[in-house]
């Protein structure tokens, strides 16, 4: 893993209060689009990745140093995920939130909360439909809301099941070309 590869960076939104600048999120992925706050964000941070714990090692004392914020996203705890001693304990140090799977009544609270938002009006079987099909993610009931409205829109119509069968066979199509 030491000098393996690059660790890459971007700025998102970091959570306040945390209880220190750096900090650590477990659990399923997600597409989280909130750029409210500057903090740099390694997303992911995986075992396998080949990502340089010395780099690491660096940016967060870099962080400390400066006052920065730091926000590491992964499946594991990150104190599991190197293998340099004084990384290690660093990592295992941070506080962290693990973040589960929603469950079906917060993803329909969630769905309807988009759909809400954007005046569409959704009977309950086409919220049942999404539920046993979608993954099973904030980020991704938000992207399958924005797809919902713009096949509703372009094609003038309601949404309906068919229209969710497509649109989640084209949110399928995307990310199977992504990986």
């Amino acid at each position: 893993m030491p000098g393996a590869g690059p660790i890459s960076l971007s700025l998102h939104a970091m959570p306040r209060p945390w209880p220190g600048s750096i900090a650590g999120r477990t659990g399923p992925p997600t597409r989280s689009r909130s750029t409210a706050a500057r903090a740099a964000v390694i997303d992911p941070l995986e075992a396998d990745d080949g990502w340089d714990e010395q780099a690491l090692l660096h940016l967060l004392n870099l962080a400390r140093e400066i006052r920065g914020s730091v926000l590491l996203v992964g499946r594991s705890a990150p104190g599991r995920l190197a293998r340099m001693p004084d990384l290690s304990s660093r990592l295992s140090a941070l506080p962290a939130a693990r973040l589960g799977e929603a469950d079906d009544a917060l993803l329909a609270a969630l769905l309807a909360k988009h759909f809400a938002e954007r005046q569409l009006r959704v009977a309950e079987d086409v919220v049942r439909f999404l539920l046993a099909r979608m993954e099973r993610s904030f980020g991704s009931a938000l992207e399958l809301v924005e797809r919902l409205d713009r096949l509703a829109l372009a094609e003038q119509r309601a949404v309906t099941v068919p229209l969710a069968r497509r649109a989640l066979a084209q949110l399928e199509a995307s990310d199977r070309a992504r990986y």
